[in-house]
């Protein structure tokens, strides 16, 4: 190689590594690389294929006139799949004495190849993440061109990995700013602030465990003076979870108006989520039904840890499920219990995030310990006990293993 060649691939080398810190535009800079290569090296044209490991495929994006046609090929196929598959750099200068040669590609472009050259491009971690075919050079082509193209494919596998890197901050930036407006949309979907219900205070709080979650609590009025308090949990975490809540809150709102009792209000909510998601997601819920002198109280607990009522001696009862969990089972029947609610006793309706959160010794606060924490937070508002109960858990599992969705609600009679 001459000075006059060598100093030419020199500054083709120099002008592909400014374009690919110029621009993030991976068809761009392909091209405009692949026109270096190929006008250096003295061939009359060239393909730059992408390897896509998962597919095990070839892809490159080729210009048809106004648009982008993408072309595949598989791992093996032809010289450039021989050269991904194998990492090897195939330098054929007959290629119809080569089986790897396919001629129906010369019969349908109308393009004859000669000679061709294909050399795997390398990542940082030594996997082949592109071959760079060149094809009709005169005199064939030169282990100089291998060596020139090995170094151009370096400028190739930075462009590469630059696009993809800017592609997936693009792509995690989208799904922050989607979370970010699926939260605002959670929030609105609970209420404001709690209803005022004659003879109760009653406080509600929840903190999901990531961006969305899948609990949920709301208080309902209903024909007669009387409330429904509502406090649910669907299984899993995140955007699936709060999509079924989501469906979970719109099925009880539509079907307020039905005039059920409750073990039939909940046995119909049961079958519209199972009819809906097939059992593949179900709710855990407990929901409680007060009457309009907030002295008497209905409660179904469909698969939800058991609502605490404390009575004003100190002494906690636990009314326990009384179902299987929403969208569970088809055609689920439910039972219902019927209690007093005598002045200054509460009620604590809570997700499971609250008894299941452990610490780093991976000891629960367990039913116990939410029973220990309302007793102690007795002589509180509800409003307060409601911080106070969440502070304390958040205290309990402080180090310990990812936390689940918690919600809870106090209510206290007078």
């Amino acid at each position: 190689m001459n000075l006059d060649t060598e100093v030419l691939r020199l500054r083709a080398l120099v002008e592909a590594g400014r374009l690919v810190h110029q621009s993030l535009d991976v068809d761009r800079l392909l091209d405009n690389i692949l026109v270096a290569a190929t006008s250096t090296v003295g061939a009359a044209r060239g393909t730059v294929y992408v390897c896509d490991d998962d597919k095990r495929e070839l892809w490159s994006r080729v210009t048809a006139g106004p648009e982008r046609l993408e072309i595949r090929l598989p791992y093996g196929k032809g010289m450039a799949g021989f050269t991904a598959e194998k990492g090897e750099v195939l330098k054929v200068d007959d290629v119809r004495s080569s089986p790897l040669f396919d001629p129906e590609v010369d019969r349908r472009t109308g393009f004859r190849t000669e000679n061709a050259l294909c050399v795997p491009i390398r990542d940082r971690q030594g996997g082949v993440a592109s071959v760079i075919q060149l094809l009709n050079k005169p005199g064939g082509f030169t282990q100089d061109d291998v060596q020139f193209l090995t170094l151009m494919g370096d400028q190739v596998a930075q462009a590469i990995e630059n696009a993809r890197t800017q592609q997936l901050l693009l792509a995690s930036q989208k799904m922050a700013r989607e979370l970010e407006l699926a939260r605002r949309i959670q929030t609105l979907l609970l209420p404001a602030r709690l209803p005022t219900v004659p003879g109760v205070q009653a406080a509600a709080r929840m903190v999901t465990s990531r961006e969305v979650g899948g609990d949920y609590y709301d208080v309902i009025a209903l024909p007669g003076g009387r409330h429904l308090f509502v406090v649910a949990d669907v299984s899993g975490k995140g955007v699936a979870a709060a999509l079924v809540m989501s469906n979970l809150q719109a099925a009880l709102l539509a079907t307020t108006a039905l005039g059920l009792d409750l073990p039939a209000w909940v046995a119909h909510l049961n079958n519209v989520i199972y009819d809906r998601l097939e059992g593949s997601r179900y709710a855990t819920v407990a929901l409680l039904l007060l009457e309009a002198d907030a002295t008497r109280a209905r409660l179904v607990n469909a698969g939800h840890p058991p609502v605490l009522l404390r009575l004003a001696d100190g002494t906690v009862r636990r009314l326990e499920s009384t179902g299987p969990p929403l969208g569970m089972l088809p055609a689920s029947s439910f039972e219902e219990l019927t209690f007093e609610l005598p002045e200054g006793a509460q009620l604590l309706l809570y997700s499971d995030g609250l008894n299941e959160a452990a610490g780093l010794s991976g000891e629960e606060l367990g039913i116990e310990g939410v029973e220990r924490l309302l007793v102690e937070l007795a002589a509180l508002a509800p409003d307060p006990a409601a911080d106070a109960m969440l502070a304390a858990v958040a205290a309990h599992s402080s180090g310990g293993p990812e936390p689940d969705d918690r919600t809870l609600m106090v209510l206290r009679r007078g």
